[in-house]
């Protein structure tokens, strides 16, 4: 099967240089496309940060993707447009959600590939099944067909009006109305596959809803080895999250598998 890695990105390339080192791990990563779905908005980071990563890691072949510039809220725009221009290379069958504070274990490509093959799901999702069952997209992947699902509603009705769209074309729903949201309301009473134990970690303390808290500063080389820090020490990036359980290294808890005793040197 033919798949592509989404990468959305914005302003944290420092905490992207991170992921990208973990996906280099993996041993089928030189079998996918791997795309970094720039967001335009304003205020996104220098472009020549983001030209950067194409020099990062010389282990992988990294496209960069740039979203049209739009006001839209959060990161919806970004993810579900970059959903549909891969869409639209057809030689895709699978799709992965690979956000840029997710760090991947080696066994993430293989675990996705069999459950894909064997349980057939309409998504597979890197996290544990966290109690409510709904759509995550920590490490996820979709089939070709739950993609084309999705995009029916990634229009712009749904981007300038997200809770409003909601209530006009689902039933209700205890979810929010961002990409997680819409996409757990398409998959509804779908088979979903939840990894246990987890196979990524969510690391982002910092982005998009969290622009309270101390972010990475300096040059990039800089905030990529501060970065680093907080990912060599569970106790400082669970103070850097302010206690968020979200927020972990560890697979004890729902979300987390990767162990960070070694990261890569410093930045190009």
């Amino acid at each position: 099967m033919q798949a592509v890695v989404l990468i959305p990105a914005f302003d944290r390339t420092e905490m992207l240089m991170h992921c990208l080192d973990h996906l280099a791990r993996c041993p089928e990563v030189r079998n996918v496309t791997i795309r970094v779905c720039i967001d335009r908005r304003a205020g996104h980071a220098p472009l020549n940060e983001f030209a950067a990563i194409q020099e990062w890691n010389k282990d992988l072949d990294v496209e960069l993707r740039f979203t049209g510039p739009h006001m839209h809220h959060g990161n919806s725009f970004n993810v579900l447009t970059s959903l549909r221009h891969a869409y639209a290379d057809s030689e895709f069958d699978l799709f992965y959600v690979v956000e840029d504070d997710v760090l991947v274990s080696p066994e993430f490509f293989t675990w996705h590939e069999r459950i894909q093959r064997d349980v057939r799901p309409a998504a597979s999702i890197g996290v544990r099944n966290p109690g409510h069952g709904a759509y995550a997209s920590l490490g996820a992947c979709l089939p070709r067909v739950t993609v084309e699902a999705i995009l029916e509603h990634a229009v712009l009705a749904y981007f300038r009006d997200m809770r409003g769209y909601c209530r006009f074309a689902f039933p209700p729903s205890p979810f929010d109305c961002e990409q997680d949201g819409l996409i757990a309301r398409v998959l509804a009473g779908r088979k979903v596959a939840w990894a246990n134990p987890p196979i990524v970690s969510h690391v982002g303390w910092y982005g998009y809803h969290r622009k309270n808290n101390k972010r990475p500063d300096g040059r990039l080389e800089e905030r990529y080895h501060q970065v680093r820090e907080a990912l060599a020490d569970p106790v400082l990036l669970t103070a850097l999250a302010g206690g968020r359980p979200d927020v972990v290294l560890s697979g004890e808890t729902n979300h987390g598998v990767c162990t960070l005793s070694t990261v890569p040197g410093g930045a190009a």
